[in-house]
């Protein structure tokens, strides 16, 4: 997550998750080179699925959960319990984290949940709480954003965005 990016979120997060475009602007702006990377920063927490639009309120998707990494097609969180869970779009991807978790990193002691959104196939993959947050990160972490997409692409050639709901 880029630190304007960053902004953002801990705005809407310090606003009860929610907050209208103008007021976030007014209050971070400053922040940013001019309006229009304000709002192309707003539209890349969307195409991550960290935020959505709803008229002119912006919410996160999940206000409950710290992101804690989030590249295209791959997000990992924290519960307010600080829980982890990392979210993955498309089987190829999911395959892929699943041999890197368990052959490279040794973590197996986790569970998961598929859902179905339009065309894309949505993992979410629940670890237990003892787990070592450090050597999950660096796990998370070992594809780098290229690499993330090219697999993607795989499954998803005409993909340019993620999905919204």
């Amino acid at each position: 997550m880029t630190n304007k990016q960053k902004l953002i979120i801990d705005y809407l997060t310090d606003h009860n998750g929610q907050g209208y475009y103008y007021e976030i602007r007014d209050n971070i702006v400053m922040q940013f080179d001019n309006e229009d990377d304000f709002h192309k920063t707003l539209y890349q927490l969307a195409d991550l699925y960290l935020i959505y639009k709803n008229g002119a309120l912006y919410k996160l998707t999940f206000p409950e959960l710290k992101v804690e990494y989030s590249i295209p097609h791959v997000t990992l969180f924290y519960t307010d319990k600080n829980v982890p869970q990392l979210r993955i779009e498309d089987t190829e991807l999911f395959d892929t984290f699943d041999d890197i978790l368990t052959e490279r990193f040794n973590i197996v002691d986790y569970s998961h949940s598929t859902e179905n959104i339009k065309d894309l196939k949505v993992y979410t993959i629940y670890f237990q709480d003892k787990i070592s947050k450090e050597k999950l990160n660096e796990a998370v972490k070992s594809l780098d954003q290229e690499e993330v997409e090219r697999i993607f692409k795989m499954n998803n050639p005409n993909e340019k965005k993620l999905y919204h709901q």
